[in-house]
């Protein structure tokens, strides 16, 4: 976006920097084009990594979180269900948390399009000059960033969460320990639920531990012998 944009801006600040009735259409048909491409080849790049990339998160999230519950039966039981998990049909699990991945990853440059022209035209009819529409843009930029980073953690939470219940009650696990973060940014009604028991299909008012935005929690399996 900046690429395509900024050498046009800054070649034609004469011509906006002071009265934004005075731009030229040429000026201005080049300015929407120039927009409109940059907008076309982001999306088009994105959308055609967005399946791969959400993919690859979910597999990533499935593994950490298969190899957790794995070893956590191991150390209470002494057998190794690698065998078992492999077995395992989450459900249409796996594959709804990758749907709903590729369209945040979608989501996210859209929107960032649509705010960064909305920039640009805004500062152009208010007559800024080209500095303080970098300024204006690269903060866009930042907000964005930040913004990916927040979904990617709090997917990802989500995810390890989603495939934790499911894992675990495939295997007849019906019951789990709340294990927090144990630092300062633990949400204070986390910090209550820590070492509590709670089950699967009795979820505490919190939600299972990563239903929260950014939850870090998670849920150490109950294993019940007297069941077995």
């Amino acid at each position: 976006m900046r690429a395509d944009v900024l050498p046009l801006l800054k070649r034609g600040e004469p011509e906006y920097s002071y009265v934004a009735d005075d731009m030229s259409e040429a000026f201005t048909r080049a300015l929407d084009a120039a927009l409109q491409g940059a907008s076309r080849r982001v999306i088009e790049r994105t959308h055609a990594r967005a399946r791969m990339l959400a993919r690859r998160m979910v597999e990533q999230c499935d593994e950490s979180t298969t190899e957790s519950l794995r070893a956590s039966v191991n150390a209470a039981l002494g057998v190794d269900i690698q065998a078992a998990l492999q077995m395992q049909s989450l459900g249409g699990v796996l594959e709804a948390a990758q749907q709903a991945n590729v369209a945040l990853i979608k989501s996210i440059p859209q929107q960032y399009l649509d705010r960064v022209s909305t920039q640009v035209l805004t500062a152009l009819q208010q007559g800024r000059r080209y500095g303080a529409i970098v300024e204006a843009i690269q903060k866009e930029t930042d907000v964005t960033e930040r913004r990916a980073k927040l979904i990617a953690r709090d997917q990802t939470s989500k995810l390890n969460s989603a495939i934790t219940e499911a894992r675990q009650t495939a295997l007849g696990i019906e019951e789990y320990e709340w294990v927090s973060s144990n630092d300062e940014r633990v949400r204070e009604s986390h910090a209550e639920n820590d070492g509590k028991v709670f089950r699967w299909d009795s979820p505490p008012e919190t939600g299972h531990p990563g239903h929260d935005v950014n939850c870090r929690c998670s849920a150490r399996p109950i294993i019940n012998l007297d069941n077995e």
